[in-house]
């Protein structure tokens, strides 16, 4: 049996982001794979008002200095001989800060690295290691599933023994080990949410994210990272995901759920909504194009409505991302698919991304008419972004976008201030081709469009927003007028309490979106 700490920090600036803020699925299934195989994980997840609070009162350095000991008292007090840390964009630098200084202070110990980062820049995680601290930092690096790789790590096997890691060799050289998928979701144990393994617990929104999928089986999409991360499309039975429903609710009282596949069926959606207990609600993501939702079924199971990458507007724009083979009748779709949810009272969130490679001020128009025509609830969107590894990154300039010398390194330091508008964001180290020549920062662009857009009540609010909103408020209005006024209420409240760092009014509003969740037991 060992004891292995599994290390979550995700703070942006002064204060996790809002989605930070739920509990973190990944991690609890880990504890659980763990758990099973005989050990004793403990989750250290620092997305809390408490650390916000601690930041607040003495400042974010010392607030690093009390992690990294308290970190290390648990290390001595249970001879920990591995380590687990999922890394996040957010967070990245000060992440890597607290890996660093418990690999100085214990050189034996084994430090593992996941999480969304790693599944994003793999290898050249190491070489940031290097650059700022003159060496690896981490043992291993898993940019996949950590399911095998976290078992065999607490198993006392080497690097070179943890499935699908990256690691050193006594060369000098960068290996990666055999990936060991997780074949059949349904065999998972359910994700764990108790004090003794979770401590945080107490202190997020306790809204859980079921995981329904892996991987996205469209995978066409030139900007998409699933395809190089994400292996082979699984999916979870829906009698397992109900099994796993019932037991949030009857173990820990949680009524409400993210379904977090990128982009599940209606007929799949259809049937979890029609197996679930009668006092249980979800959110979900959905197709742009997707036809066949029991709308008079979700209308009373969907709580907070339904997410949509819907990307572009533009025929052209959707072929060159390859997110679809009949553009046409992709948006014919969308259209359709938005006016339904809304005649039915149901909040629709619509994603897109403007400006993208190659676009031009007549196709981003197209979009911007789309959204305005068919008035989705809320209208997120931001530039085309290439990630490492996709089509859009290995085709570069002729792709449409420009990357600057040592994109990977700059990207992984790269950090967006949420609380601050977009316009004021850093200039990012790629340019994308719009209107045939480089523009000079594509979040200004994006900036602009988005302010067009809030004139004509579209605010750009993530599907966790209106979730959240929906809980705050016991409801959302049928009435969609009175519906985006209940989210802004809600998301000006916590802004206005994150950025005056008002701990009550954090935890107030905590309390209260958690005591909707909550079955009165």
């Amino acid at each position: 049996m060992a004891h292995i700490p599994l290390i979550c920090y995700a703070i942006q600036g002064q204060s996790p982001v809002l989605s930070g803020m739920m509990l973190d699925n990944g991690l609890a299934l880990l504890a659980a794979e763990l758990l099973e195989a005989g050990h004793k994980p403990m989750i250290f997840d620092y997305n809390t008002v408490g650390s916000i609070e601690h930041i607040a009162r003495l400042g974010k350095e010392h607030f690093l200095e009390s992690i990294i000991s308290e970190l290390a008292g648990y290390v001595e007090k249970h001879e920990v001989k591995s380590a687990g840390m999922k890394l996040y964009a957010n967070g990245f630098a000060d992440s890597v800060h607290i890996a660093h200084e418990l690999k100085r202070r214990y050189p034996k110990l084994i430090l593992v690295a996941g999480g969304p980062q790693v599944g994003w820049f793999g290898r050249a995680i190491f070489e940031y290691g290097q650059q700022v601290f003159g060496d690896d930092v981490f043992d291993a690096l898993v940019p996949g599933e950590g399911d095998a790789s976290v078992v065999a790590m607490a198993d006392g096997a080497p690097p070179s023994g943890i499935p699908g890691a990256f690691f050193r060799d006594e060369a000098g050289k960068i290996q990666k080990t055999a990936v060991k998928e997780m074949c059949d979701l349904d065999s998972l144990p359910f994700p764990v949410y108790i004090d003794a393994v979770y401590p945080a617990v107490r202190e997020k929104v306790t809204i859980p994210v079921v995981e329904d999928t892996r991987n996205c089986d469209w995978r066409k999409c030139s900007f998409c990272i699933h395809p190089r991360i994400g292996g082979t499309f699984r999916q979870k039975s829906v009698p397992a995901i109900v099994r796993e429903i019932k037991h949030n609710r009857d173990e820990y009282g949680f009524r409400f759920f993210r379904l977090g596949g990128p982009d599940p069926v209606p007929a799949y959606v259809t049937q979890v909504a029609k197996n679930i207990p009668l006092d249980c609600k979800f959110s979900v993501f959905g197709r742009a194009d997707g036809q066949g939702y029991d709308l008079d079924l979700l209308a009373d199971k969907l709580e907070g409505g339904i997410f949509i990458g819907l990307e572009s507007a533009d025929e052209g724009m959707l072929k060159s991302m390859l997110k679809t083979y009949d553009p046409a009748a992709y948006l014919a779709n969308a259209r359709r698919m938005i006016k339904a949810f809304k005649e039915k009272g149901l909040p629709t969130v619509v994603s897109c991304i403007i400006p993208s490679a190659n676009d031009t001020t007549q196709s981003m128009e197209r979009t911007f008419d789309f959204l305005v025509e068919t008035q989705p609830d809320f209208a997120p969107c931001l530039p085309m972004m290439p990630m490492p590894g996709t089509p859009l990154a290995r085709k570069g300039e002729l792709a449409g976008v420009k990357m600057e010398e040592g994109y990977e390194l700059k990207l992984m330091r790269y950090e967006l201030d949420l609380l601050r508008p977009s316009s004021e964001w850093p200039s990012p180290p790629w340019t994308l081709n719009v209107d045939g020549r480089w523009a000079e920062n594509p979040f200004l662009l994006n900036a602009k469009f988005r302010e067009r857009l809030l004139q004509h009540g579209l605010a750009p609010f993530s599907d966790e927003v209106v979730l959240m909103a929906a809980l705050y408020h016991g409801e959302l209005s049928k009435d969609q007028v009175v519906r985006r006024q209940q989210c802004h209420v809600f998301y000006d409240q916590w802004r206005n309490a994150l950025q005056k760092k008002d701990v009550a009014a954090l935890r107030q509003t905590i309390s209260r979106v958690n005591g909707a969740v909550s079955v009165r037991r």
